[in-house]
């Protein structure tokens, strides 16, 4: 098996995909170069956000056509952000459909955002922090018993990504550890 993988951001999600996927599927390898792509390997790239990763696709597609079979299936992690998972869904799986990809694809949607599934670590978030921003959040909406891809909006937050950052930095500071977009710490 030979990844294409294009993920949505071009900090946060390149870091956590390329520690995540040899943990997901044990023996794959980063490679730097698509012509390095052989056996169980895998080639990331960054997309740049919405709506830039669908160009970024569109190149993939082409990257792989080109590639002499060196790849087997192309994943697309994207988030939904504030669209809805269906709605970005169907966007990215009609930019790989009109791109008439050649090999198997996977399209992830985080709902919300990769922060999201940060929040989902039950056991990272303290049940009596000490961080007051912490329990302000975890009163507002406790991912500890909710599901974090339902995340209401919080005041003070423009949308319910900035708000999910902020909870996994309040997170990660209650633990004396930092969480940033450019460096997602221990999450990498």
């Amino acid at each position: 098996m030979s990844l294409y993988v294009v993920v949505e951001g071009d900090r946060t999600e390149p870091r956590l995909y390329r520690a995540w996927l040899p943990l997901l599927l044990p023996g794959i390898a980063e490679v730097r170069r698509i012509e390095d792509a052989r056996g169980r390997a895998f080639f990331l790239i960054a997309g740049k956000g919405y709506p830039h990763y669908l160009d970024r696709i569109e190149a993939a597609i082409e990257d792989i056509r080109a590639s002499q079979g060196r790849f087997t299936h192309l994943l697309v992690c994207i988030d939904a952000e504030e669209a809805g998972h269906d709605e970005r869904l169907a966007e990215v799986e009609g930019a790989i459909a009109r791109g008439r990809c050649p090999v198997a694809s996977t399209v992830i949607v985080a709902e919300c955002c990769v922060e999201t599934w940060l929040l989902g670590n039950r056991r990272f978030i303290r049940p009596a922090p000490h961080d007051p921003e912490l329990g302000q959040f975890l009163r507002h909406y406790d991912v500890r018993t909710l599901d974090p891809e339902g995340i209401a909006p919080h005041p003070g937050h423009r949308n319910r990504a900035s708000l999910c950052l902020r909870y996994v930095q309040a997170a990660f500071r209650e633990r004396h550890e930092r969480y940033s977009k450019k460096n997602p710490g221990a999450a990498a």
